[in-house]
């Protein structure tokens, strides 16, 4: 969650993380895995609620400046400039300042890596679902054959290793990262031991999410700035109390959607 090892991360971020997900409610450590990309999940379902809603949905426009004030006026690089009332930002905080070139936003926090070690085994190595391994290399495991709910017609079976902050694996390779884990692995699943290993391929978000280190908040934005008039701030960077998670987004997003319809 907070993506950074137990010494770089924010004391207040991580305990928060384990109030959340452990002991807020018997649910708390409920896990949604979706079986579908995120863009079919969200993108698509809500671009089709906004449309029935009466909302123009434009795409393939790319905007190069946003002018704070009254109006807001965006400038694209493929459509005549456009004035509105307001406008919500809920971009990555690196990319923001380029639109915002007067605004004295701070600098982005540091971005941390995530990698995913693919392993297709010859037959069934893994029973559960998803388990994350403590005290272990091999950080969180996922049955992706039973994820994506589907049987391989060769009876192999695929599953995952997925390694937060991890810029020193991406370093490694593919080979070296699986000569690395495969020994971890083997331990909280003895059938790796046996197993033939059949395919291998390693998946990496080199800027996956931002870490809270200690005095992230400082570089977290608020809904709105008074230096940015008519425009507010979304996105999970938001100063939302949480990590960069997709909780974030959400959080920040509706707050940002009430600032611009209560301030009507």
């Amino acid at each position: 969650v907070c993506n950074g090892r137990l010494d770089e991360v924010s004391a207040r971020y991580a305990l928060g993380a384990m109030r959340e997900s452990l002991l807020k409610s018997p649910e708390a450590a409920a896990i949604c895995l979706l079986r579908r990309p995120l863009s079919d999940v969200f993108d698509r379902q809500a671009a089709k609620v906004l449309r029935e809603a009466g909302v123009e949905v434009c795409t393939g426009a790319n905007v190069i400046e946003v002018c704070p004030g009254t109006p807001v006026v965006v400038r694209s690089s493929t459509q005549a400039p456009r004035e509105f009332d307001r406008v919500i930002l809920a971009l990555p905080l690196k990319r923001m300042r380029a639109f915002l070139p007067g605004a004295a936003l701070p600098e982005p926090p540091q971005e941390g890596a995530i990698a995913g070690l693919l392993l297709r085994f010859a037959a069934p190595v893994m029973d559960e679902l998803v388990f994350t391994g403590v005290g272990s290399p091999a950080q969180t495991v996922f049955n992706k054959s039973a994820v994506w709910g589907r049987q391989e017609v060769d009876g192999s079976q695929v599953i995952e290793i997925v390694i937060s902050a991890a810029e020193r694996e991406v370093k490694l390779g593919v080979e070296r990262l699986a000569a690395e884990l495969l020994p971890a692995l083997a331990k909280l699943l003895p059938r790796v031991a046996t197993t033939p290993l059949l395919a291998k391929r390693m998946l990496v978000h080199a800027t996956a999410t931002f870490r809270v280190t200690p005095g992230t908040d400082g570089r977290r934005l608020n809904v709105t700035r008074p230096d940015v008039p008519n425009v507010a701030f979304a996105g999970d960077f938001g100063a939302t109390g949480l990590a960069s998670t997709m909780e974030s987004a959400v959080r920040a997003g509706q707050t940002a959607a009430e600032e611009v319809l209560h301030s009507r």
